[in-house]
């Protein structure tokens, strides 16, 4: 089994007007892919959690002088994907924005379906954590502050952290900050407010096994638009 870190959510961005500019996340637990992922994996969630704190939006692609989004204070909110949550919701000012900022938790909560529980020794009919950002990482995660930190738990001893993801036009340019290539996603286009257009990332058929214990895992997820 290849061992793949990739610090992505399942989530989707609705850009939408309603009676003046809006902007809601709406959770999202699958779509139709445009791009593929490598591995050996086999069968879907059928529940999948996690805890997202803050959200910002920015006009420059490397998400600098961003605008605040929503904030879900310290307790933060924890998302079902599969009940189409709402993960985010603000009234941002009319624009065409090059970067989404995502405070959350990197600890994910899921369930295998029947048919990786068929596939997978260790994916039994359970809740499993997966630790997106751990003791292994490829390299330390950049804050919105500017400061580092490094990775936590393993893959059979999970830490809970809270983390930042970038998603931009322009990678290179939140790379360039310091921000590691795990913790950025390629936007295809600009999130226009007042507008309407979904970012997805889709777990379907991307269970498997990871790890010197082969834990049940969550490999890199099908990223495209709808």
């Amino acid at each position: 089994m290849k061992k793949v870190c990739f610090a992505l959510f399942a989530f989707a961005f609705i850009f939408a007007s309603c009676g003046g500019s809006s902007y809601t996340v709406y959770s999202s637990a699958s779509a139709t892919a445009t791009v593929t992922s490598e591995g050996s994996t086999l069968g879907s969630p059928t529940a999948l959690k996690q805890k997202f704190y803050t959200a910002w939006i920015s006009e420059n692609e490397d998400c600098s002088n961003a605008s605040l989004l929503q904030d879900h204070g310290d307790a933060g909110k924890e998302v079902d994907f599969y009940s189409g949550d709402v993960i985010f919701s603000g009234s941002p000012a009319d624009g065409k924005y090059k970067c989404i900022i995502i405070k959350s938790s990197d600890l994910q909560y899921f369930v295998p379906d029947a048919v990786a529980q068929e596939t997978w020794t260790h994916c039994t009919n359970t809740t499993h954590t997966e630790d997106i950002f751990k003791t292994d990482a490829i390299a330390p995660y950049l804050n919105k502050d500017g400061t580092l930190i490094h990775g936590a738990g393993t893959y059979t001893a999970p830490e809970e952290q809270i983390v930042y993801s970038y998603l931009t036009t322009n990678p290179d340019a939140v790379i360039a900050l310091g921000a590691s290539s795990q913790q950025v996603i390629k936007l295809q286009s600009t999130l226009d407010v007042p507008g309407r257009g979904t970012f997805y990332t889709d777990f379907s058929n991307k269970v498997g096994e990871a790890g010197p214990d082969q834990t049940c895992w969550l490999e890199e997820p099908t990223v495209g638009f709808r």
